[in-house]
């Protein structure tokens, strides 16, 4: 059974529930419910975020418990310690206690204690407290404020981020819609939605759709799609590029909820990938800048790279993490499609540091790489060789013990430091110096750090250089 409109109604599931103009939620709140796997809501309050998991766990007839976590005392989790007359403490258990409780709502996490914080994480991650398993837990679902500072106002004063590790054991971190974007009849009907019950067929077509979701995902868990690891391989190398680092342990929780997702069967494999890359970043509940077009270039790029074949040219030059490494593939790779090539060559011009960009481009003029590439990317690389072999004559008074004048000694001590006179030492001082004369050093200890980056690239280039020609003398040789 799909799980796009309900049989009842020929609406969505989730509308089907009340939850009016939650339809874009609807794959994942499915995915979430079907997998069993850890869900948090952020959204300003009155967006629905306590409407929507009431109504789930109603529909499936679960025994769950709401707590408010900003009020919240570990003894209302657990209950109170007594006797248990062996000489050890049982737990008085009360109808609150989270022990038979099959799904639990933490509401206003980032509002808790950091101390209860800490003793929530287990039950989110191994459905655990004090050590002892959950064993009717199945479903952990919190709710938070906005964290963005942009979206805070005085409503929301004593909203923290969420601690890193606990942001990274929430498979979903899913933004709730805006009303402002809901069409007028939408909002119409969403105003009048508490005044009508939910049938009974609505939530019986809700579970019917669950259930279905779940076997197909526990039958994607038991022979995984062989796209999906490759595909989440590459994106966190492109999200980590980004910026947008998540560890080893998000990507393995990225394989389960694409396989969820896919099992709700609302979407393309593809967009169910972008969906769970999307709701899967922590940044959006530990206080991270999430861009909408980073995520997209990341999820483009991963689903070309898993699709291509392992001896492709291009999954060859996007799968290299290393940036010198990867542009000196491309600067190479001269029958590539020139408008990646150049892209490649340019961001990766881009994302190398001073010094280490400028013997990048001596590199490629002094190999005739940049004969190839388009003229703006040539440009680029040619405005910094043109600085590295061209003496730089600078005429400027400087206060004495003042910040430029600081630096400069800094430069002169670099200087001092090149024992023999060389080519290489003469486009070390023109860099220095241009760089000074650009004002590109803010002080002295960055005239260090650009030296080193100049030294290093071009000694990693010029060994390149002789790899490939011993590569090309034992070809000719075998030849």
């Amino acid at each position: 059974m799909g799980t796009t409109r309900s049989q009842t109604t020929g609406r969505g599931l989730l509308d089907g529930l009340g939850l009016v103009g939650f339809d874009s939620l609807e794959p994942v709140v499915v995915a979430a419910v079907a997998a069993e796997l850890p869900m948090l809501l952020v959204g300003p309050h009155g967006t629905g975020k306590s409407l929507l998991l009431t109504r789930v766990a109603e529909a499936l007839g679960l025994r769950w418990r709401h707590y408010n976590a900003s009020l919240l005392s570990y003894d209302d989790l657990v209950g109170y310690p007594v006797p248990d007359g062996k000489g050890g403490l049982d737990w008085l258990k009360t109808p609150a206690t989270i022990w038979e409780a099959e799904a639990v709502f933490l509401d206003e996490i980032n509002r808790c204690r950091p101390d209860l914080q800490n003793k929530l994480f287990p039950i989110v991650h191994e459905r655990r407290i004090q050590g002892i398993a959950l064993t009717s837990l199945r479903h952990r679902w919190a709710a938070m404020n906005p964290v963005d500072q942009d979206a805070i106002d005085d409503a929301y004063a004593g909203a923290e981020v969420l601690d890193t590790a606990l942001a990274d054991r929430f498979a979903f971190i899913v933004p709730m819609p805006d009303w402002r974007g809901l069409k007028p009849e939408d909002q119409e009907r969403l105003l009048m939605a508490d005044l009508h019950p939910v049938t009974p067929q609505a939530m019986a077509a809700f579970r019917d759709a669950v259930a279905a979701a779940r076997v197909r995902y526990l039958e994607g868990i038991a022979h995984p799609d062989a796209t999906i690891a490759p595909y989440v391989r590459h994106a966190l190398r492109m999200l980590h590029d980004a910026k947008l680092p998540c560890s080893p342990r998000r990507g393995a929780m990225l394989v389960r909820t694409i396989t969820a997702i896919r099992a709700a069967r609302t979407l393309s494999h593809d967009d169910a990938a972008l969906m769970a890359l999307r709701l899967g970043l922590p940044q959006r509940a530990s206080g991270g800048k999430v861009e909408e077009h980073k995520i997209i270039a990341a999820h483009r790029e991963a689903v070309q790279l898993s699709k291509a074949a392992a001896n492709d040219p291009m999954a060859q030059l996007l799968s290299e993490g290393d940036v010198l490494t990867r542009t000196c593939l491309a600067l190479e790779m001269v029958n590539l499609d020139p408008a990646l090539r150049a892209t490649v060559v340019a961001d990766g011009f881009a994302d190398l540091p001073d010094g280490a960009r400028h013997a990048l481009a001596v590199h490629a003029f002094e190999t005739g790489s940049v004969n190839s590439l388009l003229g703006a990317v040539a440009a680029q690389l040619a405005e910094a060789y043109t600085m590295v072999v061209t003496p730089q004559t600078i005429h400027e008074n400087v206060q004495t013990s003042g910040p430029r004048h600081l630096v400069w000694q800094a430069i002169t001590k670099a200087l001092a430091r090149i024992v023999e006179p060389s080519a290489g030492s003469a486009m070390l001082e023109n860099l220095l110096v241009g760089l000074w004369g650009a004002r590109r050093f803010a002080q002295p200890r960055d005239v260090v750090t650009v030296e080193q980056a100049w030294r290093t690239t071009t000694l990693r280039l010029a060994q390149r250089r002789e790899a490939r020609a011993d590569a090309v003398d034992v070809a000719e040789l075998a030849a």
